[in-house]
């Protein structure tokens, strides 16, 4: 979401922003067809990892594409995980996720077309390769 955030800030503030130069960022037109969970299901995340419920859910990390690959070290995946449960589903990660769609909408009534944009994106085959 920080692609949105960066769109926003430029059109807000253009004399700050000479550019923005984004690592896969999502723009307002990809939150379209996102499906955002309910409430319910947001909040109790959000519970849960506030006291440390998400260890017990190895499907929640696991998905994660960092772990297929050779980069990390046992040690620093074993690192990575723990960050992941500690500090996901915040008050503002919550909030922000119930927003998605509302964002995405101002975001793109007001693109900052004058600032320069550079973004290295990388597509995923249908079949689930890069």
């Amino acid at each position: 979401m920080s692609g949105l955030e960066a769109l926003y800030y430029a059109s807000v503030y253009p004399e700050e922003v000479q550019a923005i130069v984004g690592l896969d960022p999502a723009v307002p037109k990809s939150y379209e067809q996102l499906q955002v969970p309910s409430s319910i299901i947001i909040t109790g995340s959000g519970a849960l990892s506030e006291f440390g419920g998400l260890r017990i859910l190895p499907s929640f990390v696991k998905e994660a594409d960092i772990f297929s690959t050779a980069y990390l070290s046992t040690e620093d995946k074993k690192a990575y995980k723990s960050f992941i449960h500690r500090g996901t589903m915040t008050k503002n990660m919550r909030e922000e996720i119930e927003r998605v769609h509302e964002n995405a909408a101002v975001v793109s009534n007001h693109i900052p077309r004058e600032t320069p944009m550079l973004f290295f994106c990388f597509e995923r085959s249908r079949d689930g390769n890069r």
